[in-house]
């Protein structure tokens, strides 16, 4: 496949995260991916667990909007391109990087050059900072469609960052927003400060979503209200600390598997998600064995 025809891919997988209308059945079908999702599954899954914005992947609350937000906007700023609403959304930047692709392909000389660069940049600093988080948490919540549509993006993802292999050693560099991340676990005192750093992935190394909450829960055999992600893990750990403790060692353990592997596609991002998930297991597995 040519580097046209990945970044088109891009595109064309990014439009299937907007609201599913008639007009994704044939997109689905030439990304691969059969019938498009349904429109319960489109909310059940980017809406009420796991939304395609970067800010709540590499936000130190974990929200929407705030400094990881103004970071996406100011690149859209910085190469002249009006930045959309939710600038931040995987399906707007992997657009970009089509739109992008395109310029590299169709311009010449100092015009080329800056689409490639900008390109790159794209790549490295807004798309493989927060995308493979972001697609391992799409698997978490058992949603058929989406983990294939997650597992075919994996695929697209690998093959940018490997072209960028010769695109000035971009693929080396670690991305801003990892290495501007503030501290992890390490110093939140009490439960709501607990709560808040492991409701940030870029804190805490993973995502705890409300289907694996939920999971932990009914193996605990403890009954637990719906809500809000932040909402479920405070009860949990109101209902048995120190059990919840432990599963939630156990859990970034799992994920520091997951990067592992990734760290073979892409050594400093997955090296970085990867060392962050195992300094929250030793740090919950400290606070567990002094609670």
């Amino acid at each position: 496949m040519t580097g046209g025809a990945v970044a088109e891919l891009g595109r064309a997988l990014g439009c299937l995260l907007d609201l599913p209308s008639s007009a994704h059945g044939p997109v689905a079908a030439a990304a691969g991916l059969g019938e498009a999702p349904t429109v319960e599954a489109h909310t059940a899954v980017l809406v009420l667990q796991c939304p395609p914005h970067a800010a709540l992947y590499l936000g130190d609350r974990g929200m929407l909007g705030g400094d990881a937000a103004d970071r996406v906007a100011g690149f859209w700023a910085a190469i002249g391109v009006p930045a959309p609403a939710g600038c931040d959304h995987a399906a707007r930047l992997m657009a970009l990087n089509a739109a992008l692709a395109e310029r590299e392909r169709t311009a010449a000389g100092p015009a080329a050059r800056a689409a490639a660069r900008a390109r790159g940049a794209l790549v490295r600093e807004h798309l493989s900072s927060w995308l493979p988080v972001w697609f391992a948490a799409l698997a978490d919540t058992g949603d058929p469609w989406f983990g294939a549509w997650a597992e075919r993006a994996g695929s697209w993802l690998a093959a940018e960052l490997g072209a960028l292999g010769g695109s000035g050693g971009l693929a080396a560099t670690e991305p801003a927003a990892l290495a501007d991340a503030g501290p992890g676990l390490e110093g939140a005192g009490g439960v709501d400060e607990l709560v808040d750093a492991l409701a940030s992935p870029v804190r805490c190394g993973m995502v705890l979503s409300t289907s694996r909450l939920r999971e932990a829960a009914r193996s605990a055999g403890m009954a637990v209200r719906v809500g809000e992600r932040r909402f479920v893990l405070r009860n949990l750990l109101e209902q048995d600390p120190a059990g919840t403790l432990r599963w939630v060692s156990g859990e970034a353990r799992r994920w520091e598997g997951r990067f592992a592997r990734w760290a073979h596609v892409d050594p400093v991002v997955g090296s970085w998600w990867q060392a962050r998930a195992r300094r929250t297991s030793l740090t919950l597995d400290a606070v567990g064995a002094a609670a």
